[in-house]
């Protein structure tokens, strides 16, 4: 159940039918990170502390990123995975 409200939360704007699916918060890979130690990195994988602490901590907070696909930024793949996820537990989740 807290898997599907989280893909019912992830979308925004469904209404109006100008709808925007929230698909990654903050960037994970860890290319680009130098080996100065982990608060050099500037993605979220260089932060190892607790998620409470990470906007007081981490140097780079400031520049984390919200990924968001609509009509104008297209990302079929993951309206698909989401909806598979959705049809799946709705199915599982039904009232019989």
């Amino acid at each position: 159940r807290w898997g599907a409200d989280f893909f019912l939360n992830c979308a925004a704007d469904l209404d109006d039918g100008q709808c925007t699916f929230y698909a990654q918060v903050g960037q994970g890979a860890e290319e680009h990170c130098s080996g100065d130690g982990p608060q050099a990195c500037k993605h979220d994988h260089g932060y190892w502390g607790r998620p409470e602490d990470y906007y007081r901590d981490h140097p780079y907070a400031s520049q984390r990123q919200t990924f968001a696909i609509d009509a104008s930024h297209p990302g079929t793949e993951i309206w698909a995975g989401a909806s598979a996820a959705l049809a799946a537990a709705a199915v599982l989740l039904r009232d019989t």
